[in-house]
């Protein structure tokens, strides 16, 4: 492909409104959704500073890789507490608005 094509597809993309919405819109999802959920789930697998002042993970160092966190998650006793009791309501009120919002009743209520 020659450079002056190329040159000309390039133009035709950026001048199309349509194409330079949705390249921002992409933008703003990876800067604003996708950077900070993979730093959050990097978080999860680095020793924090606080679980070291609390020495709840022996022989620990701030910065090391660990599991502890998810084994916390997955298998403490408060497993039921912190993880399944909230996921069960996040579930419950998702399907009590899809049912509201698809029902026929909608019809009276205003978005």
């Amino acid at each position: 492909m020659s450079r002056e094509r190329f040159k000309n597809q390039f133009r035709n993309l950026i001048g199309n409104p349509f194409n330079v919405i949705v390249l921002i819109t992409l933008i703003m999802l990876f800067a604003l959704i996708v950077i900070p959920l993979l730093a959050m789930v990097q978080n999860t697998f680095v020793v924090a500073k606080a679980e070291v002042m609390r020495k709840t993970i022996p022989g620990a160092k701030i910065g090391d890789y660990t599991l502890w966190y998810w084994k916390y998650l997955l298998a403490s006793p408060l497993t039921k507490t912190i993880l399944w009791v909230p996921l069960r309501n996040s579930l419950i009120i998702g399907a009590f608005v899809t049912v509201a919002r698809t029902s026929p009743a909608r019809a009276f209520c205003p978005p």
